[in-house]
């Protein structure tokens, strides 16, 4: 989960320096509204699914 933070934690600020500096990178504005959002969306879906498997875990034992 480490390293999945900061990989996603700098790909989503790098992607809200670059949309708020107008830099689009080829991608288009939307490309880069993109980058800056779905790191986010992603790092909320592994720790749902990392809290249900630990509350699942738990549930077993």
């Amino acid at each position: 989960m480490r390293a999945a933070r900061l990989v996603l934690g700098s790909t989503g600020v790098a992607g809200v320096v670059l949309f708020m500096g107008q830099v689009d990178l080829g991608i288009g504005v939307g490309g880069m509204e993109r980058v800056a959002v779905f790191p986010l969306l992603l790092w909320t879906v592994l720790v749902g699914v990392r809290v249900f498997r630990a509350g699942r875990d738990r549930r077993l034992s």
